[in-house]
């Protein structure tokens, strides 16, 4: 059992798991990448929204993110992000189970994992792959969760 405040398996509780078309979240975290204490302390932050989708109710094999995304998101989304999350929406569709895609960030040594599912198919994700890169003393600096 892994230590701590547990604060994913508590958001996935709460916001992600019971998530459901009418009432939908996104969750946003931040990690520091240094130390901010003298115990060897990082700065977390978690950021939990309700979402307010562009069409509440599209058709379930809808995949333009102009569509089907939450306004905020839509707002401040990069041309880069916003189309390596558009080709995941569309292998969402044409797939059972989630959707894994990995990319390097250029430049740098930084990896972005990138994970589609349906919604409500994959209870527990976001604690679980948190407590799984824990595991192997991997850390991120940034997690988005969209429904």
């Amino acid at each position: 059992m892994l230590s701590g405040p547990q604060y994913e398996q508590r958001i996935d509780k709460k916001y992600l798991n019971p998530s459901n078309p009418a009432k939908a979240y996104r969750v946003e975290t931040f990690r520091s990448s240094s130390q901010l204490t003298a115990s060897n302390q990082q700065l977390r932050c978690y950021f939990v929204y309700q979402c307010d989708f562009v069409n509440p109710n599209p058709d379930p094999n809808e995949t333009d993110l102009s569509v089907i995304s939450d306004k905020s998101f839509l707002e401040k989304v990069t041309p880069n992000t916003k189309e390596v999350y558009q080709g995941i929406v569309k292998s969402v569709i044409e797939r059972t189970g989630p959707v894994i895609e990995m990319f390097e960030v250029q430049g740098t040594r930084e990896k972005r994992l990138v994970i589609g599912f349906k919604q409500g198919s994959s209870m527990g994700l976001f604690s679980a792959l948190s407590d799984l890169y824990h595991y192997y003393g991997c850390t991120s600096t940034r997690k988005y969760v969209g429904e």
